[in-house]
């Protein structure tokens, strides 16, 4: 791990375990993903971290920036699903399976 002008953690992408530390405004924790509706809630914390000042502003913009990317991803992957699923049934349906 590396930092950029000692704010963001940089990871490479061949590290199978990249390291917990974070810049100090971002928080400890570790954080999954996997849907619109996470994002969203860690948009929220990081949106109050910055508001109560425990977090730089640009970091919040930078932060928010990406969330939003990874809640788009999020979505398109769960509207794929859902017409998958969809298909599927009508595949079912219309072959009288």
């Amino acid at each position: 791990m590396k930092s950029v002008n000692n704010k963001v953690a940089v990871l490479s992408p061949d590290q199978p375990e990249p390291p917990v530390q974070l810049h100090a405004g971002w928080g400890s924790a570790k954080r999954k993903f996997a849907s619109a509706g996470s994002a969203k809630t860690e948009m929220a914390r990081i949106y109050k971290r910055a508001a109560s000042g425990l977090m730089d502003t640009e970091d919040m913009k930078a932060a928010i920036w990406a969330l939003r990317q990874i809640a788009e991803i999020a979505e398109r992957a769960e509207l794929e699903n859902k017409i998958s699923t969809l298909e599927a049934k009508l595949a079912d349906l219309t072959h009288g399976h």
